[in-house]
């Protein structure tokens, strides 16, 4: 996983946080979900359920 392509400050990412914040989420019933376009960019959705 990196940064687009306009950040060219050499900041790489392996991708944990997305994965550690994957498996909280599980842990508690929840969901998480990324939507991206070039026009609204990337947003990820974390869903709980109640109760």
């Amino acid at each position: 996983m990196t940064r687009g392509a306009d950040a060219e400050n050499g900041v790489r990412s392996v991708g944990l946080g997305l994965f550690i914040v994957r498996e909280i989420v599980k842990a508690h019933g929840g969901r998480v979900s990324v939507s991206s376009d070039e026009t609204s960019g990337t947003s990820f959705t974390v869903s709980f359920p109640l109760g």
